[in-house]
């Protein structure tokens, strides 16, 4: 691949990747993370209706399933195993509820150090999806020699603009 890339011509200059790059990968992750426990979730309902016909029938907290399996003592070998598995996918749940909240907190510390807001959340977003139109506009800016700190203010404006003519097509 290397010998490929010094022989062609219209390769593009790798440039250093600005506070977006942190906010996306921030995002990424607090999605992983979110995505996580949401499988979790899944499985532990699925074990606490096994356990107890339709187990918890709300959203589903930690606390809840703590209450939840101390209300019920396993009386077979298949109950007991369900009940100690449950145990486990508690703890997941404990670990990932405190990795979101530590996820949201460095997402809140990052937006304040580059000094972005909701909108600017917003159209970091629009530019990640790969066949967008806000990346097409991004890339054809780049194109017309912009920097990226000047693009921004337009993708915001343009987001602005389709969220306001959103329901008007």
């Amino acid at each position: 691949m290397a010998v490929a890339a010094l022989r062609s011509s219209g390769l593009r200059r790798v440039q250093p990747v600005g506070h977006s790059e942190v906010l996306r990968l921030l995002s990424k992750r607090n999605t992983d993370i979110g995505d996580q426990r949401t499988r979790v979730v899944c499985r532990l309902h699925a074990l606490l209706a096994e356990l107890a016909g339709g187990g918890i029938a709300k959203e589903m907290y930690a606390s809840d399933v703590e209450r939840f399996l101390a209300d019920h003592k396993p009386e077979t070998a298949v109950e007991q195993i369900r009940f100690d598995l449950a145990g486990e996918l508690l703890s997941d749940l404990r670990r990932l509820d405190e990795q979101l909240k530590a996820s949201h907190k460095r997402i809140r510390e990052a937006m304040r150090a580059s000094g972005s807001h909701a909108l600017y959340m917003a159209a970091v977003s629009k530019l990640r999806q790969p066949h967008s139109e806000g990346l097409a506009y991004f890339d054809r800016k780049v194109a017309e020699g912009k920097t990226p700190s000047r693009i921004f203010p337009a993708t915001n404006t343009q987001l602005m603009w389709s969220l306001l003519t959103l329901g008007k097509r």
